[in-house]
């Protein structure tokens, strides 16, 4: 992220000109939020799948309104979310990868409803967990950073996967993605110290099993899903070191939930509609991978067991409140 202010709202402009001829259809619309609380903003294709485990998860850590851009489910995505009480609805059948791999739209509901608040940024396959999430949730985790100056949360996505093979998990629109894949790698992920600036997390399964001889796969899985919005941050990607991300500056853990049983067909379908970044490179490698990457689990699996689990593997990092 940037912090120029007048720099950042120049780009925002940008971002949000760039999808003036999208068609932002607002299929449903609850009462305005309040100032302090919590939305979360969640770009949606066809997730009716793990829906409804992640909003259940993200309401249990109080997220008061969600907002989210259905981007042309046919899978009943949208029925679905226009059922629930908490969640205003934004539908529009264009480009993906026009909008940055949907960052333009999360910059257009920004836009509306309002700068100086705290947003959630999440996809469908995430869950946040982060140092004590039992006692205190995110409207008490935002002020305890509103009184230590601090404007945004930046998180490390860990893998998530269970002891069968990708394809036998039997997972079904509803359930627990964590009861369903409890794994996640113990020994494979790599803190690298960036001049003492930066601290830098990689590794993971798709590093372990998708890593050749001649080239190593090389995923970015630092995020920022919590952040004070206002008109000087501007994201340039979801995926963005930090000098904020230090020693001295908390992090949480996004558990990904990408090994269920629609892996195989996810992958096929997003190298068919090619909208993610790069011509969708990073999905070809998975299908180049399948065989590999269809068992990710291994001698060095450990089953996580709450934040504990991850802190402990400086995965992340305490959260001072008080």
């Amino acid at each position: 992220m940037i912090s120029n202010p007048l720099s950042a709202w120049v780009r925002h402009i940008r971002g949000l000109n760039a999808i003036r001829h999208h068609h932002l259809r607002h299929l449903r619309t609850l009462p305005p939020v309040e100032p302090g609380q919590i939305v979360g903003i969640i770009v949606a294709r066809d997730e009716i799948l793990r829906l409804p485990d992640c909003l259940r998860h993200h309401r249990s850590l109080g997220v008061d309104r969600f907002v989210v851009v259905d981007n042309g489910s046919t899978d009943g995505t949208t029925e679905y979310l226009c059922r629930q009480p908490d969640i205003d609805v934004i539908y529009t059948e264009d480009s993906f990868a026009e909008a940055g791999c949907g960052l333009d739209w999360q910059r257009y509901v920004v836009s509306r409803y309002g700068f100086g608040r705290w947003y959630l940024l999440i996809d469908c396959d995430e869950l946040l967990v982060y140092d004590r999430m039992r006692e205190y949730n995110l409207r008490q985790l935002a002020e305890a950073f509103k009184r230590r100056g601090i404007t945004f949360l930046h998180a490390t996505m860990i893998d998530m996967y269970r002891r069968e093979p990708i394809g036998q998990n039997r997972f079904r629109s509803g359930d627990s993605m964590l009861a369903t894949c409890p794994y996640f790698d113990e020994d494979s992920y790599l803190l690298e110290d960036n001049s003492g600036k930066n601290l830098m997390l990689r590794g993971g399964p798709r590093v372990r099993l998708m890593s050749t001889p001649e080239r190593s796969f090389d995923n970015n899985i630092s995020k920022y899903p919590f952040v004070f919005w206002h008109r000087g941050v501007y994201a340039r990607s979801v995926h963005q070191y930090s000098a904020a991300f230090s020693r001295r500056s908390p992090s949480a853990a996004l558990l990904h939930f990408k090994f269920l049983d629609d892996f195989a067909p996810r992958v096929e379908k997003a190298i068919r509609e090619n909208q993610h970044w790069n011509e969708s490179i990073e999905w070809k490698a998975y299908k180049d991978s399948m065989p590999a990457i269809s068992n990710p689990y291994y001698e060095g699996s450990r089953k996580y067991e709450g934040p504990n689990s991850l802190l402990s593997m400086r995965l992340m990092t305490p959260i001072q409140y008080d």
